[in-house]
């Protein structure tokens, strides 16, 4: 399976990667030494706008044997302890993806599915651009770090991890701004998410709403669901199927059935190769300014899909 990151604006999203305290310092001081490193790619990083997220995980790590990581941060001069407390404690990273749960994830013969490595590779998977932040320790190194995943006929995954300031500051500022109309959404959409066949005016309808990048991003992330599936073999099809389209918590459904019968005429689209028209009740949910995204459900292997329109809900009531 082919994987490629979003081209056309700055979608970036760094984790800390708490792995990288669990275990692998001798004293505070070589702990402290290093968890200033971070703290000063941090400030690189905010100084662009963004932000080092920070994984549940962290206060389960010990980052020197027998001391858990709250305890080794209570021990920081009182400054440098209030800089670190307030990082990691407004800068959780919060997931709105949901995994197969049988497909785990692993680095080095260590299951990392719940942590900042495996949450990465699960949006590396989805074209989402994810890299890590590590401590610097011989152990995390090296990029990209390799993510394998239980299901063998999936490609191994590679994570971006930075430990060294320089290195992430001259990427920061390589990475394009990030998208900020609906019309750079419009116009990077068809060429990046090749799989998927839009409407020439299935964008249109989001000029009546306010420009909000955080459902641009949603699109894009769901957007790169439909792509995948598009592009992909029917093993890993189901496995989208069964993460993405069923439960209470599916990020895509079928419209209601009441809700056909009353919008019938409204979830009619004229198809974006021929004069006929589809019928496309399902649908992927921005709850961000009640968006949706339509489209053809191909319900068959190597059936296309085509993308008939995003914009506000339609079956409003």
């Amino acid at each position: 399976m082919r994987i490629t990151s979003l081209v056309g604006g700055n979608n970036l999203d760094l984790l800390f990667n708490e792995l990288s305290a669990d275990g692998q310092f001798s004293d505070l001081g070589s702990f402290h030494a290093a968890l200033d490193g971070v703290m000063a790619i941090r400030q690189a990083v905010k100084s662009q706008k963004s932000e080092i997220y920070v994984h549940t995980n962290i206060y389960s790590t010990s980052p020197i044997r027998g001391m858990d990581i709250q305890k080794a941060i209570g021990n920081l001069p009182s400054d440098k302890r209030r800089a670190v407390n307030q990082w990691i404690t407004k800068s959780w990273w919060t997931s709105d993806q949901s995994s197969p749960t049988h497909l785990r994830n692993w680095y080095d013969g260590k299951d990392v599915t719940d942590s900042a490595l495996g949450e990465a590779a699960l949006g590396v998977r989805r074209c989402q651009d994810i890299r890590l932040v590590s401590l610097q320790t011989s152990d995390w190194e090296m990029s990209p770090l390799t993510v394998r995943l239980s299901n063998h006929h999936i490609t191994p995954i590679e994570v971006v991890n930075y430990w060294e300031c320089p290195t992430l500051e001259a990427e920061l500022k390589r990475l394009q701004p990030p998208l900020c109309s609906w019309k750079e959404l419009s116009t990077v959409s068809p060429q990046q998410f090749s799989g998927l066949t839009f409407s020439k005016d299935c964008f249109d309808k989001l000029e009546s709403v306010p420009f909000n990048q955080s459902a641009a991003k949603r699109i894009i992330h769901l957007l790169t669901i439909l792509n995948e599936y598009a592009t992909s073999d029917n093993i890993v099809r189901q496995q989208i199927v069964k993460g993405y389209f069923k439960g209470g918590r599916a990020q895509f459904s079928d419209s209601s059935v009441s809700e056909k019968n009353e919008f019938r005429q409204q979830l009619r689209f004229k198809h974006p190769v021929n004069n006929t028209y589809l019928f496309c009740p399902w649908h992927g949910k921005i709850n961000q300014s009640t968006l949706r995204i339509h489209f053809s459900w191909p319900n068959g292997e190597g059936r296309p899909i085509y993308v008939v329109y995003v914009g506000p809900k339609i079956t409003k009531r």
